[in-house]
């Protein structure tokens, strides 16, 4: 079971900017593996774009696709109120920072984009595999793992196809946190491992 968190009284505006920021992409920058915020506590410790810290003070967030956020807070993020309301939500539950990965690792501002790719062939099957590899890297050992791809009705077959897959990498982790996702309502537990559930924190899609 997962629970589902009450956004009420939440102030979901980040306060300041984050005292540390990064992001791993692609060599041709199409594609985005993880993106991390921190602003709190030591400075974390990061090996070759990965974030190799202790993960338990970060929240996990699993969306749809990125967006042009990148690895410094004044490169994207500032128009980018997705990734606004994450930091806002993950320091207001207490975190220190939040980790960002993706169902898909393709750079795009319009998720019915991902129409193109039906298929999960058309990505490449070693694109994806680094995508469900940064999937496990951001949620193994986080304190918290939110689903928020969002509902996305005109793809919403594609995204019910890839949730699956996703549910199976979070389950088959040796260690990780609760997962949750976002709600409306006072904290509820149930399954939101449909797409529906799911909600994205930029907002209804």
């Amino acid at each position: 079971m997962t629970a589902q968190l009450g956004l009420g009284g939440i102030d979901a505006a980040p306060a300041e900017a984050p005292r540390w920021a990064g992001a791993r992409f692609s060599d041709c920058r199409r594609y985005r593996w993880t993106l991390w915020r921190c602003w709190a506590g030591a400075e974390p410790t990061v090996l070759d774009g990965v974030l190799m810290s202790d993960k338990s003070r970060f929240v996990a967030w699993n969306m749809l696709n990125p967006s042009l956020a990148g690895g410094t807070w004044t490169e994207g993020d500032p128009g980018d109120p997705t990734i606004g309301k994450v930091i806002g939500f993950s320091r207001a539950w207490g975190f220190s920072g939040a980790i960002v990965a993706n169902m898909w690792p393709w750079i795009s501002t319009d998720p019915v984009g991902l129409r193109a790719a039906r298929d999960m062939d058309a990505l490449g099957a070693a694109i994806m595999q680094q995508a469900d590899d940064a999937i496990r890297e951001a949620c193994a050992g986080a304190g918290r793992i939110v689903l928020a791809w969002g509902s996305h009705a005109k793809i919403s077959s594609l995204v019910e196809a890839r949730a699956a897959q996703v549910r199976h990498l979070i389950e088959d982790l040796p260690r990780r946190g609760p997962v949750v996702c976002l709600g409306r309502s006072p904290l509820v537990h149930r399954q939101v491992w449909s797409s529906g559930d799911t909600r994205d924190p930029g907002g209804p899609s």
